[in-house]
């Protein structure tokens, strides 16, 4: 990692830098040392607990699985809304695909995912909306 941490310290100021490092599940305390502001994480991995590892000033982008592209539209939905909750405490979390769009992505499902996430709120639902007592 060092080679990164020298470039990304060039590059300090000039740009914000996302840092994936696909299949790197061990080591994100030393990705976050290399300065990037934003870690990308790929779908194998949870989210939240990648997070949790993190200090609140590196973000972390990621990770639907670019599969379930290939799927339903209900389920693209449901799957971007679990990660959009898992992630609703966190500050900084960018959402995307854990790795590209497949070739055999469904428009429908494409059209899901984005729907699903500019209409997803961060505020919290009244107990009123959720049912909850």
């Amino acid at each position: 990692l060092r080679p990164v941490t020298r470039i990304i310290a060039a590059l300090r100021g000039r740009v914000p830098v996302i840092l994936f490092a696909r299949g790197a599940h061990e080591v994100w305390d030393s990705l976050a040392d290399t300065g990037a502001q934003v870690l990308g994480v790929d779908w194998t991995v949870s989210l939240a607990a990648v997070a949790r590892q993190l200090p609140a000033r590196v973000a972390v982008q990621g990770n639907l699985d670019p599969c379930l592209l290939t799927t339903s539209a209900p389920v693209v939905a449901r799957e971007t809304r679990r990660i959009l909750e898992a992630m609703r405490d966190r500050p900084g979390h960018i959402f995307n695909l854990g790795h590209g769009v497949p070739p055999t992505a469904k428009l429908e499902c494409i059209e899901s995912l984005v729907e699903t996430v500019q209409n997803f709120s961060t505020a919290r639902p009244a107990a009123a909306e959720t049912g909850s007592p």
